[in-house]
């Protein structure tokens, strides 16, 4: 009989044991904005690490934080590109609550500080920040894998975009930035900005410096964190990309862009200190039709910016551009000033396939 307990015993135990490792783990949840939670923060509030909040099309009036969960935010447009800012189909809209006439805009309409997150296919509006990224006070750590694609960020009081040094990996793509003060505003490297539009901005990108936070990133001063701003598109931006070159043991890349109608300059480099010099790689750009192309103001170099179409064959204009060798200016493209290496140039410009983005004209 002892024996037939012990047997029976033991297989009950097993049984138990094989519940417990075939028990499935809990699945990523989709959450609904209106229909499961009135808002998008109490969806936020209510959700998993892991979860996917989904808001319907219409106006949502609030101030959106992500602290402490890794979340996908995705509106009635996601993944629907923005084409000569317009697309089709009712938006979902972020915007933020002012407080008055004194104070008509939200500080930050939405707010990440926390790893892996996702903010896709909204219109975000009303804030003196649409979107900031930000490593978190509280847990004293930074965060990562930041993905911000295919939305409508516009006139915002400062800043479209704002990104801290406490943030890395963060991927900037197929929006629609306009009208902004500030496009986006980087601190510190490990971004990348692609495949978006800029128009009408007071600095389509503003790179400020770039490495990351040390107390976050203790390997800050090691070359992993690169910046790559590339395939996007600016015009009529008062400068179009500002990139702060000290302080900074990343690689900057800046390619494939089209610059056009600057209404001060295209680029311009600028430095506080002397140490720790950055020369960005500016190559395979259109840089054309702006008031200034490039503007180098950190003597401590002769910027990279060779293979570049300039808005003409005979290219960069300007005492520092190209000249013969009895000193008259004989390039017609866009000016560069002094410590500018523009030379190889392009003849042509960078796109040449009728079915991809239009061909810059020629300057006459």
């Amino acid at each position: 009989m002892k024996k037939l307990v012990s047997i029976l015993l033991t297989l009950a135990l097993a049984v138990s044991l094989s519940l417990v490792a075939v028990t499935p783990a809990a699945a990523d949840t989709d959450r609904l904005v209106p229909s499961e939670y009135a808002t998008i923060q109490l969806a936020i509030d209510a959700a998993s690490d892991g979860d996917t909040i989904i808001v319907a099309s219409g106006t949502y009036e609030e101030e959106v934080k992500i602290t402490d969960k890794s979340l996908t935010l995705l509106g009635a447009q996601a993944d629907v590109p923005i084409v000569n800012g317009e697309r089709e189909g009712e938006e979902s809209v972020i915007r933020g609550k002012g407080t008055g006439p004194r104070y008509p805009y939200s500080w930050c309409v939405v707010r990440i500080q926390n790893s892996n997150v996702v903010v896709n296919g909204f219109t975000i509006e009303n804030g003196q920040r649409a979107i900031a990224i930000q490593g978190s006070s509280i847990r004293r750590e930074g965060i990562s894998d930041i993905l911000i694609s295919y939305n409508y960020i516009e006139e915002s009081g400062k800043d479209g975009i704002f990104r801290d040094n406490a943030a890395a990996d963060v991927t900037i793509t197929h929006n629609y930035i306009a009208s902004n003060p500030r496009g986006i505003a980087t601190n510190g490297g490990a971004t990348t900005i692609t495949d978006n539009t800029f128009y009408g901005n007071g600095k389509g990108i503003d790179f400020n410096g770039g490495d990351p936070y040390s107390v976050y990133f203790p390997d800050y001063a090691e070359p992993k964190y690169p910046t790559i701003i590339s395939d996007n598109t600016f015009t009529n931006d008062s400068t179009s990309i500002t990139l702060r070159l000290d302080k900074c043991h990343q690689s900057i890349t800046v390619t494939g862009n089209d610059i056009t109608e600057a209404r001060s300059v295209a680029i311009k480099t600028w430095n506080v200190y002397s140490e720790d010099i950055v020369n960005p790689g500016i190559h395979y750009n259109n840089i054309w039709n702006n008031e200034f192309g490039i503007n180098n103001q950190v003597t401590e170099i002769g910027l990279d910016a060779t293979n570049n179409w300039w808005g003409h064959a005979s290219g960069p204009s300007g005492e520092y551009g190209r000249v013969n060798p009895a000193g008259k200016v004989i390039g017609k493209g866009d000016a560069v000033s002094d410590n500018v290496d523009w030379d190889p140039w392009l003849r042509m410009p960078v796109w040449t396939n009728p079915a991809g983005k239009p061909l810059p004209p020629e300057r006459p």
